[in-house]
């Protein structure tokens, strides 16, 4: 194991990089003692082990440090394999020098986004770390095989303090396990989507067997969701065991009237197809859900952002199993711009303690164009539990709501369903 204090004369970027690059070329581990470590960005080649013992921070520097640089992560690799960062210390990208006080990144050339982004990279374990205070995407795995996240922990903003600051964004991906983290975040807490950033309109591989397990998750954003960057296609994916909490700003803030960007997260569950992908074989089972605007969204889409859709395009086979809401502010929705392109799902076990005021008048409407889409841009709907439009053998199994506030309307309601 080799000593980064010992190993360099100087702790800056240079010189850790150097290092960097001597391990991995010798596969020995490369050890941060405790201490802090200030960086701009590094780059991990094959065969890279980081270890970060409790006390280690590695943090982005300051921001004339990154001159040169470019919008980089604080850990970058790209055609790379066998990489593994474990330990107890901690990752962070020092977001309030970098995002101004809306939360919004600050418009320089120059800065930190992702804390870790791994591109077209196999055999990635991250286990162990902390991770916090990040500018942009916290870890992003795009094009990726063979990734195993385990036992990490996030903290971040609100998103009223912090836009676009993801727990983990699973991108294009096989192969990938995620289990026994804690992910605190304003933005999305695990997020599936299939896209080449750079070049949107470019075909993508299949994304598949993703597994999801254990977790303990607080957004003000959506809690695990699939999309809306959907031009590849997904299937095979396990969302299991998953508890969903209040942040703990909002704890100490008030939670406001959702959906306030200081509230709860927005939907607990979300699948989408919204850019011509095949969405199927999904699984959500075993929710505890303490709080959040609509338990359940899924959405099909035909919007044209990044490539004419296509026709085969569709959601199917999604079941969500065992799922406790104590506390909802808006119904479930399952929504098709198209007629049918949302076929089979089945939910069973659901228990849902609903907390819709009452409403003399219902506005929804289905997205016609390019409209993100979240569950609160679509208005109210004339039933308090589940709202389905559009959708094909949508099948209720042992399916409770209580209108905590009496609010007058239907627990479920289903149009042109067949």
């Amino acid at each position: 194991m080799i000593n980064i204090r010992k190993a360099c004369k100087k702790l800056d970027t240079k010189s850790i990089q150097s290092v960097i690059d001597f391990a991995s070329q010798s596969g020995e581990v490369l050890s941060f003692p405790k201490g802090s470590y200030n960086v701009a960005s590094l780059i991990l080649k094959d065969n890279t082990s980081l270890y970060l013992e409790e006390g280690a921070i590695i943090s982005a520097a300051p921001e004339k440090e990154w001159h040169g640089i470019g919008r980089m992560p604080i850990l970058f690799s790209e055609n790379a394999k066998n990489i593994k960062i474990s330990g107890k210390g901690t990752i962070s990208a020092s977001g309030y020098a970098f995002v101004d006080e809306r939360g919004y990144k600050k418009d320089i050339e120059d800065r930190p986004d992702n804390i870790i982004r791994f591109k077209n990279s196999k055999n990635i374990l991250i286990e162990g770390v902390n991770f916090t205070d990040t500018v942009g995407w916290t870890i992003h795995f795009d094009n990726c095989e063979a990734v195993t996240v385990d036992g990490i922990s996030i903290k971040n903003p609100p998103y009223s303090l912090r836009k676009n600051s993801d727990g983990i964004d699973i991108n294009g991906c096989r192969n990938v396990t995620v289990k026994n983290c804690f992910i605190e975040t304003g933005d999305d807490a695990i997020c599936l989507k299939n896209i080449d950033k750079a070049n949107p309109t470019a075909k993508r591989p299949d994304m598949y067997n993703i597994n999801v397990t254990d977790c303990v998750l607080a957004s003000t954003c959506n809690s695990t969701k699939i999309g809306t960057e959907t031009v590849g296609n997904i299937y095979d994916v396990r969302f299991e065991n998953i508890k969903i909490k209040k942040h703990s700003y909002i704890k100490k803030s008030g939670a406001g009237n959702p959906p306030m960007n200081s509230c709860h997260a927005l939907s607990a569950i979300s699948v989408q197809s919204n850019d011509g992908a095949i969405v199927r074989n999904i699984t959500f089972r075993n929710y505890s859900v303490e709080t959040v605007d609509a338990p359940i969204f899924i959405l099909f889409q035909r919007r044209t952002r990044f490539i004419k859709p296509s026709e085969t395009a569709k959601i199917s086979n999604i079941l969500i199993e065992n799922v406790a809401v104590r506390n909802a502010y808006r119904t479930s929705q399952i929504l098709s711009q198209v007629r049918g392109k949302i076929e089979n799902v089945k939910i069973k076990g659901l228990t849902v303690s609903s907390r819709e005021n009452k409403y003399s008048e219902y506005e929804y409407n289905l997205p016609t164009g390019n409209e993100y889409p979240d569950v609160y841009n679509f208005g109210r709907f004339p039933s308090y539990g589940l709202f389905c439009e559009n959708a094909k053998a949508v099948m209720l199994e042992a399916v409770t709501f209580c209108d905590k506030k009496a609010s007058g309307r239907k627990d479920i309601e289903i149009r042109n369903d067949f």
